[in-house]
């Protein structure tokens, strides 16, 4: 078997999207999986590795309904194109000007900090978690810290409105924010609308690793809020963009389901159908590859496409999405003033 027969023939057998309990019966699943043989057979395999696998990469990148697939060379390096080099856009490293009480938490040592602070003259509490990534376990007092500050600041400073916001975060792990929600919502939130294990050797080698976050969002127990402060009924505005990837593009869906939630942005990245990955051994190189089958929708009952993204409700570019909710939540401001005036 060749090196491309190799990797062609794992990713058949391992891609969620592929191997979910609907899939056999699914007709267009099946010319997709007949177009990428196809085009994965007309590699010249007479080249060397590297160049085989960066041919092979740039077909998954055309032909698999996947963002989280990707290839490592006999190096290590991963061949995908990663488009996250950008100008910095999150508020954590914006200037802060207006935003009081603010609280900067190092949760990564390398990346900005969580930032949770308030503007007194909205009772506006804002939010900005610039990446989910790093080690878990070793971030778990810091993150742990961030949640309950968030809720002492709701709290102390009688937040009427919430800015949540992501743009520029890739990803990660967004346990937290499932609990963030269900505690301000004291209802279930879900992480997709269907999550699926699929039966594969990517999975497989996930469980023998002891992995402890895989399903862990689908099956996470209902978070009570420990308080009835905790519960919030107000506005909550949040702000993404095209990088937003993964466990960020989850945490907007989750927090998108309270009630009155606006998202304003740009569409996300579209990285979320195959998560829970598991890196693959080759014969030389490495396939990245997911665990986990999930399907989403958005709030008017469409299916949300991968390597579409996410829609947000208010169309606008990432660098005006901070003061396009700030002039929402004004105008919303003037008019309730307005509406009480008339009501004297």
């Amino acid at each position: 078997m060749s090196l491309i027969q190799e990797y062609t023939t794992a990713i058949i057998e391992n891609l969620p999207e592929w191997n979910h309990s609907g899939a056999k019966d699914n007709a267009d699943i099946q010319t997709e999986i007949r177009m990428f043989r196809e085009a994965t057979s007309k590699i010249d395999t007479s080249l060397d590795s590297d160049t085989q696998l960066k041919l092979l990469s740039e077909i998954i990148s055309k032909y698999v309904p996947d963002n989280h697939v990707s290839i490592k060379d006999g190096k290590g390096t991963n061949l995908k194109q990663f488009p996250f080099l950008r100008k910095k856009e999150n508020l954590a490293s914006q200037n802060l000007n207006g935003i009081k009480d603010i609280n900067s938490i190092q949760v990564q040592e390398e990346k900005e900090p969580w930032i949770i602070g308030t503007i007194p003259s909205e009772r506006l509490g804002v939010v900005s978690i610039p990446s989910f990534g790093g080690d878990i376990k070793e971030q778990a007092q810091k993150r742990k810290q961030f949640v309950e500050t968030f809720f002492q600041q709701k709290e102390k400073n009688r937040w009427q409105n919430i800015i949540f916001d992501f743009r520029g975060n890739t990803g990660g792990d967004s346990e937290i924010i499932k609990g963030i929600a269900e505690r301000m919502s004291d209802n279930p939130i879900k992480y997709a609308d269907k999550s699926e294990k699929v039966n594969t050797v990517a999975t497989q080698k996930k469980r023998k690793e002891g992995h402890p976050l895989i399903d862990t969002l689908k099956e996470a127990s209902h978070y009570s809020p420990s308080a009835q402060s905790d519960k919030f009924s107000g506005s909550v505005y949040i702000l993404q963009d095209e990088y937003n990837a993964s466990a960020s593009e989850g945490a907007i869906y989750m927090l998108s389901q309270l009630p009155k939630s606006v998202t304003i942005g740009e569409n996300t990245s579209g990285t979320f159908a195959g998560g829970a990955t598991a890196s693959l051994p080759m014969s030389y190189g490495s396939l990245i590859i997911g665990t986990e089958y999930r399907e989403r929708y958005d709030k008017k009952g469409n299916k949300i496409k991968e390597k579409e993204g996410m829609h947000p409700d208010i169309q606008c570019s990432s660098e005006k999405a901070f003061s396009k909710a700030l002039d929402m939540i004004g105008s919303r401001s003037r008019f309730l003033t307005s509406e009480m005036v008339k009501s004297l």
